[in-house]
């Protein structure tokens, strides 16, 4: 049985966090999207083994229909 963890990061801090994790030997699991009333969520797995805790950093985007747009049709 593990833990589960989440943790709100704001984008600018999201890369001294991974390689933060990576240094301290703990394993990216998954990187997911989720819709929510505030935008999209993406959510970053890790796993310590030697704890048993999965460590989730959820970034919250707004949702920008316009820009999600321009992105498929670029």
């Amino acid at each position: 049985m593990y833990t589960t963890s989440f943790v709100d990061l704001p984008l600018e801090e999201l890369l001294t966090r991974v390689q933060t994790l990576k240094h301290e030997g703990i394993r990216f699991v998954q990187m997911c999207a989720e819709t929510t009333e505030r935008g999209i969520d993406l959510l970053y797995t890790f796993y310590d083994e030697t704890t048993q805790n999965a460590l989730n950093l959820c970034e919250p985007r707004p949702l920008d229909p316009r820009s999600l747009l321009r992105r498929i049709l670029v």
